[in-house]
């Protein structure tokens, strides 16, 4: 029999899930190596903290952790097939990467029962616990254990907890094994870097996938997509304790994945001297574009519905307006259809002021476009104009993330007038919010930022227009920076819903993503990728699309082109010397801690999760 539990949401929004009889509280044990963890794992242990009825009860230490080893002379490295990788390391990355520094476990961490295990190494890696050990631990009755040391874990501690030992794997398991992670994405051109939380099996590399996420990989600094790797993930251990605790958890108990991925090991000298030249290739290109090649958008009309998008044999036939001055773009565009006249709202960004603004671009379809300006004006950065169409009314939902709200504006005289009729949501920095309705419900999706930069997935849901407006049970639905950030209009076609979001793997607005929505549902997301829309290599707007927006049997996008603005080669180069002095002026002394993580623009396992 289910039940109605009553849950908070951002920004103190409460909402009701169903839910069958759940854990009413979890207990886990962490493995780790002494009296100091990485601080990505001591972010993850925060996360944990922060839902109520979810607790740590026991340590557990690896008794020969720090033991000596014997280490091999100065000469003998040197001359080592991998000791430019060693080398590499010392100036690179140790101490270079701040989610890797230790911090001590604090003081509630501090008090808990301590058990300390001398695992039996068997073969070269895998690590047996005695049946003592793995007696004791099942004593403290733990829901789960996270596993932040040790090597690979084999025998009956993988059952001495409810629901098992969980591990990161910093890696698409589908592409990647081995060591060391995010270097062979890097090595190997691949723009994204998974991370997967997974529950371990006493089968290699078959754990059963919990939860993944994919972040952008750094070209130019392996030190960099390192730390996106490690922070990227931190929140995967909280999501699943919240899927556990509102019934929503099966995903825990299913079968093992299989990967067949080729197994990296540590890089030869011959693969760090490419490694090292293109690293230094991506660090000079990234910086001259970043000073001479400034991204300019503008948009256009395709005389053809979104939906013919879906085939990849489509070449949209595009009609641009007339090319912006270098100093500002047009970009973010929605419309709508009356007499023979398109409408478009679009953002437009003045690049010496930096500030967008909401201007109405006026397109007979045999005519030339006019644009107005001087609408909607806010006093806040405005973009992505969403438009909805609904009982013969016209509103926008504008992106206003620094206000930390979602509101709605009702068209007065279209598209001149406009007065504000509601707020849907507050307290939330919502990024590109788009509005649909589907199977009755109406279904807001947007992105949220977190201090690393990477975007998560959220929705939300209201029985009509106005709301109330209440949160996913699964938020954050998704983090994949290939699919994630809104992109467009969501459409239902074929009475199957799809969603466009941005494709930034290789940039910012690199692509468009064309979702198809599997599940829905107050309590269950699932969705995959079935097109990816890019911009005419050949077209005037050669380097980027983002926003993909249906207008009956039209469809109105943008594109951009790379040009040299001197506004924005001033505000580069000042920002550039800035960051040098700063640089040169920091003491040798840095902290050990990282920006503190938010939840917020994977293929995950067959959906479950």
């Amino acid at each position: 029999m289910s039940g109605r539990s009553r849950g908070v949401g951002p920004a103190n929004e409460q909402y009701l899930v169903d839910t069958a009889p759940a854990p009413q509280r979890l207990r886990y044990g962490i493995m780790c190596s002494g009296a100091q963890l990485a601080t990505w794992q001591a972010l993850v242990v925060r996360e944990l903290r922060s839902i109520p009825h979810v607790e740590p009860a026991l340590l557990i230490v690896d008794a020969d952790a720090g033991a000596l080893r014997p280490r091999r002379g100065v000469w003998q490295r040197l001359r080592s097939p991998t000791a430019l990788w060693g080398l590499y390391q010392r100036a690179c990355i140790l101490g270079k990467v701040p989610a890797e520094r230790p911090v001590d476990l604090g003081a509630d961490l501090d008090r808990l029962p301590v058990i300390r295990c001398r695992a039996e190494l068997r073969g070269k890696f895998s690590q047996f616990f005695s049946p003592e050990d793995v007696a004791a631990i099942r004593s403290y009755e733990l829901d789960f254990i996270l596993r932040f040391g040790f090597n690979i874990i084999r025998g009956d501690i993988l059952s001495a907890a409810r629901y098992g030992v969980w591990s990161f794997h910093h890696g698409d398991l589908e592409r990647y094994r081995g060591m060391p992670f995010a270097f062979w994405e890097i090595a190997k051109g691949d723009p994204v870097t998974g991370i997967t939380l997974q529950r371990l099996t006493d089968g290699l590399d078959s754990g059963v996938v919990l939860k993944q996420c994919f972040v952008r990989s750094v070209p130019k600094s392996y030190a960099r997509s390192r730390q996106n790797a490690l922070v990227g993930g931190i929140d995967l251990p909280a999501q699943v304790c919240r899927d556990l605790l509102s019934n929503r958890g099966e995903y825990v108990s299913a079968e093992p994945s299989r990967t067949t991925a080729p197994i990296f090991r540590t890089p030869r000298n011959t693969h760090m001297v490419g490694f090292l030249a293109q690293t230094a290739a991506a660090k000079v290109t990234d910086a001259a574009g970043w000073l001479f090649r400034h991204p300019q958008w503008c948009v256009g009309i395709v005389d053809s519905p979104i939906h013919a998008f879906l085939d990849s044999r489509f070449r949209p036939q595009v009609r641009w307006l007339p090319r912006p001055d270098r100093r500002h773009f047009l970009a973010d565009p929605f419309a709508v259809r009356s007499d023979r006249t398109t409408t478009i709202m679009a953002e437009e960004l003045d690049q010496a002021e930096g500030i967008g603004r909401l201007v109405a671009i006026v397109w007979p379809d045999a005519g030339l476009p006019t644009i107005r300006r001087g609408i909607l004006e806010l006093t806040v950065h405005a973009s992505y104009p969403y438009l909805v169409e609904h009982e013969g009314e016209v509103f926008c939902i504008p992106e206003t993330s620094a206000s930390r709200e979602v509101a709605l504006y009702k068209s007065i005289e279209f598209p001149d007038r406009w007065t504000k009729v509601d707020t849907l949501v507050r307290g939330v920095p919502a990024l590109d919010p788009s509005l649909v309705l589907f199977e009755g419900r109406w279904w807001m999706f947007y992105g949220i930022e977190d201090a690393a930069g990477a975007v998560r997935l959220h929705a939300m849901y209201a029985p009509a227009l106005m709301g109330p407006w209440m949160p996913h049970a699964a938020n954050p639905l998704k983090m994949d920076v290939r699919s994630t950030r809104p992109g467009g209009t969501p459409f239902v076609h074929q009475g199957t819903l799809y969603r466009p979001a941005q494709d930034c793997s290789r940039g910012y607005g690199g692509a468009v993503a064309l979702n198809r929505v599997i599940r829905l549902t107050p309590t269950d997301f699932c969705e995959e990728v079935v097109a990816v829309v890019g911009p005419d290599p050949r077209g005037p707007f050669p380097t980027g699309i983002h926003t993909l927006s249906a207008v009956g049997d039209k469809t109105v996008i943008d594109g951009q082109r790379a040009l040299f603005v001197p506004a924005q080669f001033a505000a580069q180069f000042r920002k550039m010397s800035r960051k040098i002095l700063r640089h040169r002026q920091r003491p040798r002394t840095v902290s050990a801690s990282v920006p503190r993580h938010a939840s917020s623009r994977m293929r995950r396992p067959p959906c479950p999760t």
